[in-house]
């Protein structure tokens, strides 16, 4: 009989002996590592990666955040084999999303039938105390009618869309000046040390072409200017905008353009009315 020691398995060459857990203790699995990690963009060679399905690269690119598409696609560029792709898809989609902008006009003039209804209906109060602390909403929501304009009225934008967005503003400003009682006055208080609605009004004015202007200058028979122009009147005596004359000068091309600001209604025949009536109606351009 062999000894106990002899009762082992014989091992062929290259192998190494299996131990058995003890049986009074539980078994720990330990997963196979995968053959090939897969590495999109390595830093010393480019990996072989299989694309999966479209529908799953547009479900993860969505998942993803700007900054991380933005790395990705930065990484991309990197590679000379991908480089000239890249490039070209991102001029192609950029070039195409430009000129559908320059051919589409956004009205925004639901914009100042809004913030009328803001400052002549919605946050009104026959207790005067009521609207100061409503005045804070009523303005929150003018300014940002103001900057949802400015955001959508880039340089490459139609005119159709810029026209549309200097329209509304006048039209907004004008509300902003006519606005009655208590909250009316809270609301130009806030705008004293508020620079959003000159800005805005600003920028757009200040990137479109001299034949832009031009045409701004003609709309409605010149009608536009002479609206501003009372605008301008009209901040001035409420002691608010006090730089919105340098928009007029501006589209007029009375003065140099200067550096861009920094700043990271419903309106209707009331507003033009010689009288300043608030009950006339919604809509008037």
């Amino acid at each position: 009989m062999e000894p106990p020691s002899s009762k082992r398995r014989r091992l062929s060459a290259g192998q190494s002996p299996v131990r058995q857990a003890p049986t009074n203790q539980a078994l720990v699995y330990q997963a196979p590592l995968p053959q090939a990690p897969i590495c999109l963009f390595p830093t010393d060679q480019v990996a072989v990666y299989q694309a999966p399905p479209p529908d799953s690269v547009y479900d993860a690119l969505s998942y993803l955040d700007g900054p991380e598409i933005l790395q990705i696609v930065y990484t991309l560029l990197s590679h000379p084999d991908s480089r000239t792709l890249v490039l070209s898809l991102i001029n192609g989609t950029y070039n195409a999303k430009r000129a559908a902008e320059q051919e589409e006009v956004v009205d925004f003039d639901h914009f100042s039938k809004s913030v009328w209804y803001s400052l002549n209906r919605k946050w009104t109060d026959p207790r005067g105390s009521k609207e100061y602390e409503n005045a804070w909403h009523a303005y929150g929501e003018v300014t940002d009618a103001i900057q949802s304009i400015r955001g959508s009225s880039k340089s490459h934008t139609s005119f159709g869309t810029r026209e549309s967005a200097l329209v509304t503003l006048r039209k907004i400003g004008k509300s902003v000046i006519l606005a009655r009682d208590v909250l009316g006055a809270e609301v130009r208080k806030n705008f004293q040390c508020d620079d959003c609605f000159v800005s805005a009004m600003f920028s757009i004015a200040e990137n479109m072409s001299p034949e832009d202007r031009q045409n701004i200058r003609n709309l409605d028979g010149g009608e536009f200017v002479d609206k501003l122009e009372e605008l301008v009147g009209l901040a001035k005596g409420k002691c608010i905008w006090e730089d919105l004359h340098e928009v007029l000068d501006v589209l007029l091309d009375r003065a140099p353009p200067r550096e861009d600001r920094t700043d990271d209604s419903e309106d209707d025949e009331e507003e033009d009315s010689d009288d300043g009536s608030v009950e006339e109606g919604w809509g008037s351009r």
